[in-house]
């Protein structure tokens, strides 16, 4: 009985390992394919085109490093696993991000601190508006 247990148990092994074998290299030799072909998977041709995205920025050095390092965690995640979402989204919103551009400052320090400051909020003409 425990040798007819342990053959069906090899031999439900030995299936799964050769089907998950073949599927393996039949991915490959279709990822091969795509390559020579110029199209690639999609998911690689996003990858690429954020790098490309990433190195046209022009961003300052800090923001550069962490959307690289975020973009080779991307690149070694399968495709379908939930985080390439936010890793995407993340990179997404360094990219978005004007980091060269800047605007001229149109309000002072003082005005600054006059919004700021919530004391503000409550001078006598908006204290008079609520009962």
């Amino acid at each position: 009985m425990c040798s007819n247990w342990r053959m069906k148990s090899t031999h439900a092994f030995r299936t799964r390992w050769i089907k998950a074998s073949v599927s393996f290299i039949c991915r490959e030799q279709m990822k091969q394919i795509q390559d020579e072909l110029g199209e690639g998977d999609i998911f690689s041709r996003d990858v690429k085109d954020l790098k490309g995205r990433i190195e046209a920025a022009g961003l300052p050095e800090e923001p550069k490093a962490v959307a690289l390092k975020e973009l080779e965690r991307l690149n070694q995640m399968p495709p379908m696993a939930p985080e390439v979402g936010i890793i995407r989204t993340y990179v997404d919103g360094i990219l978005d991000l004007p980091w060269t551009k800047s605007t001229p400052d149109k309000s002072g320090c003082q005005a600054r601190a006059r919004i700021l400051d919530p004391r503000s909020l409550w001078t006598e003409e908006s204290q008079g508006a609520y009962p």
